[in-house]
């Protein structure tokens, strides 16, 4: 008997006691069938697989949108003399017809992600009438729930003071609002410029953190004023002190 076959044959008596009464010339077919059996075909050079085997060398983003929830994606700009702003990452629209309501999600790339109307029958079985007051609250709350379902908590709404004065209008915001979806987006977080930003280039481990805003916050809902960070006048003391 080989040195290899020997320690094939006592690592399985080791694990499998029956084996132990079965017959030299069944060794072979024991081995064969048992999960050691691959063991002694490795060699200690091809026993772990290169780096370049296991690493792909294209990664699939999965969640392309994850940059505009770390607010660091591209909010597209211009378009000032345009009579709808397309500074958004996803915007809320309603559609009031004759017959239903409808209302989505679009983002700036003209995808709709999501989508509710009272055509649907799951909304339509709920409602009198698929036109009234009560259809565009419930599609307010429909379309709220499957935003934080997609993962989307904030959305642009571009709606004018004439057109939130509308009972429907109205209650559809303010369906949103009361299921958790947020109707303005925040700022997208940019890196500092410097004069030589030509010459420093930008280290992915940076962190830009949005300071003024963490102030503004702060200031509102603790009710406190922070100081800036160079000296402060008199007249700034003044009105800090006040």
């Amino acid at each position: 008997m080989s040195l290899t076959k020997f320690r094939s044959y006592f690592s399985i008596c080791s694990h499998f006691p029956k084996v132990r009464n079965s017959s030299i010339a069944g060794l072979d077919s024991s081995i064969a069938a048992s999960p050691f059996a691959q063991c002694r075909f490795f060699s200690s050079k091809n026993e772990f697989p290169s780096n370049d085997s296991i690493i792909p060398k294209f990664i699939n983003n999965r969640n392309p949108k994850n940059l505009e929830k770390l607010r660091i994606g591209e909010k597209p700009k211009g378009w000032c003399f345009e009579k709808e702003d397309k500074k958004f990452w996803n915007r809320v629209t309603l559609d009031i017809s004759s017959r239903h309501i409808s209302a989505s999600i679009i983002h700036y790339l003209g995808q709709s992600p999501v989508m509710a109307s009272s055509k649907e029958w799951c909304i339509k079985k709920y409602l009198y009438s698929t036109n009234d007051a009560c259809a565009a609250k419930l599609v307010g709350q429909v379309l709220a729930q499957r935003c934080l379902q997609a993962g989307i908590t904030e959305v642009a709404c571009f709606f004018t003071p004439d057109e939130r004065k509308k009972e429907k209008v109205s209650l559809f915001i303010k369906a949103i609002e009361d299921f958790g979806v947020g109707l303005m987006e925040p700022p997208q977080i940019l890196p500092d410029w410097n004069v030589n930003h030509w010459e420093i280039p930008e280290t992915p481990w940076d962190i830009h953190e949005d300071v003024d805003d963490i102030y503004s916050s702060a200031s509102k809902y603790r009710g406190y004023k922070i100081r800036k960070h160079a000296h402060p006048s008199p007249k700034e003391m003044n009105e800090y002190n006040k």
